[in-house]
């Protein structure tokens, strides 16, 4: 069975000049929000890891090509590599389940307007920006403590550190934006008990009315972490921690195939920002969103059971992608600045002045 609860569609706008764009940015209306420019349209973003070929048979090897990659290249890289390896296979092509941002409008319109292929260049269709609204959880201390774990595997193994960690987070999160945690634990709720009601926002006064179903860190089984959470931080918040168990009973309950969900719809983004030691990461004031996944075996890449969508927040339709390049061009926004690097320089300057050349 799939999931009942669906994401409203996302607001839609349109433009077709840089300045239509830059006061739509200026409005005020989507302040704090990190931008993807793609040059077509989806209906939510995956990342390298989960798009299926048919070299690879229909499964996801991305595991395995980042370990091969690991295998040929760890002992040439620097500390800070090794420390955010995930990253640094992510900027040199190998797929993971990492999906680029930035913070920068400018450089996600910029790929909105550029076409994947050269020979499409001459192609005037439309492009989109994808805005996510800044409500993220920032994971960036556990993947680079847990460089080569799946987090979610790490959640359903239920390592007290982790757990510890996420408590950590998410209660940070709630703070942050609870009408937003609330949102995501009704989700949990309805992904897991379908037909039971649950109650209004009310301020936050939902907490005294949490359902008895999702107090399953009650369970014998997690009592130990349970108790041991209360003794590190003190009093516990009832709802971010009825979240965070109710989360990995239901990451068991799809993994042992007792609930079918293709899609782990309640979930927060998740963060992941590492320090760029490559100039095209700089230049792109980029982030990283970390797609969170649940395999049938952890250490089984092939087998993919859940994943978790991406939703844009608000798609904009950029229309006429080749007088906006030129115009961006005009700001220094163009394949030079973008990519940094030799080989990016020397195309940026020799499609400069194709039209002399030919």
């Amino acid at each position: 069975m799939q999931n009942k609860y669906y994401m409203p569609e996302s607001v839609e706008h349109e433009i077709s000049s840089l300045s239509e764009y830059i006061d739509l940015i200026l409005s005020g209306r989507y302040e704090n929000s990190i931008y993807r420019g793609e040059p077509q349209k989806y209906p939510h973003s995956n990342a390298s890891a989960f798009r299926r070929t048919v070299e690879s048979g229909g499964k996801y090897p991305f595991l395995h090509m980042k370990n091969e990659f690991k295998r040929e290249t760890y002992y040439k890289i620097t500390p800070d590599q090794r420390h955010d390896f995930l990253a640094f296979a992510q900027h040199h092509g190998i797929p993971t389940n990492l999906l680029d941002f930035t913070t920068s409008p400018l450089i996600a319109l910029f790929f909105a307007c550029k076409p994947y292929f050269p020979q499409e260049e001459s192609i005037d269709s439309s492009g989109y920006v994808y805005l996510v609204r800044n409500h993220l959880l920032n994971v960036t201390k556990l993947i680079s403590e847990n460089e080569y774990d799946n987090l979610l595997d790490l959640l359903l193994v239920g390592k007290k550190e982790i757990m510890a960690e996420l408590y950590l987070r998410l209660s940070q999160y709630e703070q942050g934006f609870p009408e937003v945690f609330y949102t995501h634990l009704k989700k949990l709720h309805q992904a897991l008990f379908p037909e039971e009601q649950f109650p209004a926002y009310e301020k936050g006064d939902y907490r005294n009315e949490i359902p008895e179903s999702l107090l399953v860190y009650k369970d014998s089984a997690n009592k130990k972490i349970h108790q041991k959470l209360k003794r590190d931080q003190g009093k516990l918040d009832p709802a971010v921690t009825a979240y965070l168990f109710s989360l990995q009973y239901y990451l068991k309950e799809i993994r042992e195939g007792r609930i079918r969900h293709k899609w782990i719809d309640c979930l927060p983004n998740f963060t992941y920002q590492p320090i760029f030691s490559f100039e095209r990461g700089k230049n792109q004031l980029g982030l990283f969103l970390y797609q969170n996944y649940l395999t049938l075996r952890g250490d089984d890449d092939s087998e993919l059971v859940a994943l978790q969508r991406i939703w844009p927040d608000v798609k904009i339709k950029v229309n006429n992608p080749r007088k906006i390049l030129k115009q961006l061009d005009l700001m220094g926004i163009n394949e030079k600045f973008i990519y940094g690097d030799v080989d990016s320089i020397a195309r940026y300057i020799t499609n400069k002045y194709k039209d002399s050349i030919l």
